[in-house]
């Protein structure tokens, strides 16, 4: 997840010794790169898989030379227990559809890298096996959804439109609407700073890949829930209000994430109120939940209402069961730095921009990099406080990060009034 690992070559100089031309090495396989909590895998003779939440990809690691499965496996089951992350790097270029898991593609793994420390995968050029023979649509969906997932637009949405046109299997057709949809959604976020009518253009391609893939699996929740996010996007509120409140009546397991984003919603557009009542109304019918996102969310919804110091409370909580989520002590570095606390603002600022440098070192996008600058700046903004007194104000990690979804926008002029 964070340090890449170089091989130096060592050569003997000798001034007398002829010269000797030396073959052409190949090119060394450009690499994904994908951080994400562990959600389940399992350990047997041959090795080890795993895959992680909200990754449409299962990565494989079997015994060879220099390689430990047993060690993988057991920080594997480390990061799983503690809520830790992983990151995991592998050649997009061999997926297959292994027949142990063939709805997603299979990958093996390079190196996976845990707080830092990196661990040796399999060498290149090794694929998984017990594989079903690909054809090439199934290849080039394997492909556009690694560099999909990696942030790497230019590479994905070839791969990905090549896939499209050709002929899938049903469920691998909806994988592929599902992975570039999400990509037109990600590229239009990371490409341009506010609503402009091309980011809208790719907003709306989404959409439509959204509704092809909701569809073709109407009792997907998580095609829904991607309606619902593009026309919250697109500026539609009303719409995804609706969306949302109806995933939760749809699938009565999903209320409480149900909650949360019509929560969000009323949130970014400025109703502070209804979307504090909105998560308190959940609270009282099923009881406070103990995760990150409730707590993140009420934090980020109390900051906006002025409530900073309860808004540190939240956010402390939260970090009870998820304590390396970035976003959480950003958050909770805007409520201290609002009650004119710089120097633990500081220390939150801090812990989060360790872990924008430690996934900007894996993960190469450019909402990374844009997400970088900022912490600079951020920082640069808080030392400034200090400076100037031990309880001075100020609003530096409030406000400046892309894709916070904290700014509203007028309806996109690109979708009827009443979608």
């Amino acid at each position: 997840m964070r340090r890449l690992v170089w091989v130096l070559g060592l050569f003997a100089l000798c001034a007398a010794c002829p010269a000797v031309a030396q073959p052409q090495a190949a090119a060394p396989a450009a690499l994904a790169e994908v951080t994400g909590y562990v959600s389940d895998g399992a350990r047997d003779k041959a090795g080890l898989w795993f895959r992680l939440t909200r990754v449409d990809e299962r990565f494989v690691i079997r015994a060879s030379d220099g390689v430990d499965p047993d060690r993988l496996f057991e920080v594997l089951q480390e990061a799983s227990k503690s809520g830790n992350s992983v990151g995991v790097r592998y050649d997009p270029t061999t997926g297959v559809f292994d027949r142990a898991d063939p709805k997603v593609p299979t990958f093996t793994v390079r190196e996976l890298v845990y707080f830092g420390h990196p661990f040796a995968g399999e060498p290149a050029g090794a694929r998984a096996g017990g594989v079903t023979r690909l054809s090439p649509a199934q290849a080039r969906l394997a492909e556009g959804l690694a560099w999909g997932i990696a942030g790497d637009f230019a590479r994905a949405r070839p791969a990905l439109d090549a896939a499209l046109q050709d002929r899938l299997p049903s469920h691998l057709r909806i994988l592929a609407l599902k992975t570039r949809g999400n990509l037109l959604s990600d590229e239009a976020s990371a490409t341009f700073a506010s609503p402009t009518r091309q980011a809208d253009e790719l907003l709306v391609a989404a959409l439509a890949d959204f509704r092809a893939w909701r569809a073709a699996a109407p009792r997907d929740s998580e095609a829904s829930y991607a309606l619902a996010g593009a026309l919250r996007d697109l500026g539609a509120y009303e719409e995804a209000l609706e969306a949302f409140r109806r995933i939760g009546v749809d699938w009565p397991e999903e209320g409480y994430w149900s909650a949360i984003r019509v929560g969000a919603v009323h949130r970014l557009r400025g109703e502070f109120d209804k979307a504090l009542a909105n998560l308190d109304a959940y609270a009282a019918r099923e009881g406070t939940p103990n995760g990150m996102p409730f707590h993140y969310h009420r934090g980020w919804t109390l900051t906006e209402l002025g409530r900073y110091d309860e808004a540190v409370s939240e956010f402390t909580k939260g970090m009870e069961a998820q304590p390396d989520y970035s976003w959480a002590f950003e958050r909770r570095a805007c409520a201290f730095a609002k009650l004119g606390r710089p120097k633990d603002a500081i220390a939150d600022h801090e812990a989060a921009q360790r872990e924008f440098h430690a996934t900007a070192a894996l993960t190469h996008n450019p909402v990374n990099l844009q997400i970088i600058a900022r912490a600079d700046a951020v920082g640069m903004d808080l030392a400034a406080a200090v400076a100037r007194g031990p309880q001075t104000v100020s609003d530096g990690p409030c406000h400046g990060y892309p894709d916070w979804s904290s700014d509203p926008r007028p309806r996109s002029p690109l979708i009827p009034p009443r979608f």
